[in-house]
């Protein structure tokens, strides 16, 4: 049986900022394409606010990545 690493959500805002370079996208276009408002793209970004399940759902389309590296690191799905 394999054993599940715990998730660690305190690391979303660093995964979104490597989303934004591995996708090359700006801000802007990141809330964009996540289907966010800018200022609350930017909350999660900056680690203001920790995003809810809509919000990492929303987060993972639009960057490209898996819900679960988004909220827990580890290899990117």
């Amino acid at each position: 049986m394999t054993k599940l690493k715990p998730l660690d959500p305190r690391g979303i805002d660093s995964r979104i900022r490597t989303m934004l370079q591995v996708r090359n996208l700006t801000v802007a276009r990141a809330a964009e394409r996540c289907r966010l408002p800018q200022p609350t793209f930017e909350t999660y970004l900056y680690g203001k606010n920790m995003p809810g399940a809509a919000g990492i759902l929303c987060l993972s389309r639009g960057l490209g990545c898996s819900a679960d590296w988004l909220l827990g690191g580890g290899e990117q799905a």
